[in-house]
């Protein structure tokens, strides 16, 4: 398939040319004409008539997804299709903490097809998988990202328009890390930190402050998810038997407040929150409704019935 790209915004060609490979184009003076127009409408529209390609998109990603389309119906003489987006945001989450690290060459590899459905954002879900200043063990043995590779995958994404956008934890889900004996100071129980202990926010500050360092996105998800035995292991021992909510919203009102002072706006699970402000009955509890913060997004990823 060959393609004349002579009337393409220059600042998409590098993306387009990175993209060639995937979809077997040729990028040549002698191919069907590629017309590219950015418009202020919310819709993507790909017309082909005869040997010129006509694409109408709204956003960088849109632009990368029409030119899939025209790839898929390169060989009609007459083709249209015309899409209203529906959404602002499409957004994959990679795990980047099971099983195994997605290298750079294969972050680059997803985040081009990706880039060809139109997504403009991708989470790294990485637990304990990133380089933290001042804690060698953290990540130790388990194929961390440095910063230096963070910064070649987000170089390379936004040659597509997509924002990367860094996904860590804060509270459970760090048994990897919590075992090594160098954050015995900082364990509940578990996979569990120990939430009111200041070594705990300590350690919560480098792992946000080396976010800042790597990522450019202000959007910093904080996961907080299946914390179910928080406070039953050393922060019993230290302050006896406390409401599990009382424990969480003291401990994320602390992590928010060092999200703000490296400016990021934190987002968590949504699923210890459900079961604890809605309980058994289903039924939410106004007072604790009122005291949650007003500053954090709630993302849902099981039902409320789970």
């Amino acid at each position: 398939m060959k393609f004349n790209i002579s009337q393409v915004d220059p600042r998409l060609m590098s993306g387009l040319q990175e993209l060639a490979p995937t979809l077997r184009l040729l990028l040549e003076p002698n191919g069907k004409l590629l017309i590219a127009e950015k418009t202020d409408k919310n819709t993507l529209s790909v017309t082909i008539e005869d040997e010129i390609c006509h694409i109408k998109y709204h956003s960088t990603p849109a632009f990368y997804k029409a030119i899939a389309i025209c790839a898929a119906h390169y060989g009609e003489t007459k083709f249209s299709f015309v899409s209203e987006v529906k959404f602002e945001d499409m957004c994959a989450m990679i795990d980047c903490s099971r099983n195994a690290v997605l290298s750079v060459d294969g972050a680059k590899n997803l985040l081009r097809r990706l880039a060809l459905f139109g997504f403009n954002s991708v989470m790294l879900y990485t637990e304990d998988t990133l380089e933290i200043e001042g804690y060698p063990y953290f990540g130790y043995m388990r194929g961390r990202y440095t910063q230096r590779e963070i910064h070649e995958i987000q170089t390379y994404a936004a040659l597509f328009g997509i924002e990367i956008i860094p996904c860590i934890q804060t509270l459970a889900h760090l048994n990897q890390a919590l075992r090594w004996p160098a954050f015995k100071e900082v364990l509940d129980m578990n996979d569990i930190l120990l939430a009111g202990e200041e070594k705990t926010y300590e350690l919560i500050e480098a792992i946000i402050k080396s976010c800042r360092k790597m990522f450019s996105s202000n959007i910093l998800h904080i996961g907080m998810d299946e914390a179910h035995m928080v406070g039953m292991g050393n922060y019993f021992k230290k302050h006896g038997l406390q409401k599990r909510f009382d424990i969480m919203n003291n401990h994320l009102l602390r992590v928010c407040g060092i999200c703000a002072k490296y400016n990021f706006s934190p987002m968590i699970w949504s699923d210890m929150y459900v079961r604890l402000v809605f309980g058994k009955k289903r039924q939410a509890d106004p007072e604790m409704l009122d005291r949650l913060p007003k500053d954090v997004a709630l993302v849902c990823w099981c039902p409320a019935t789970r």
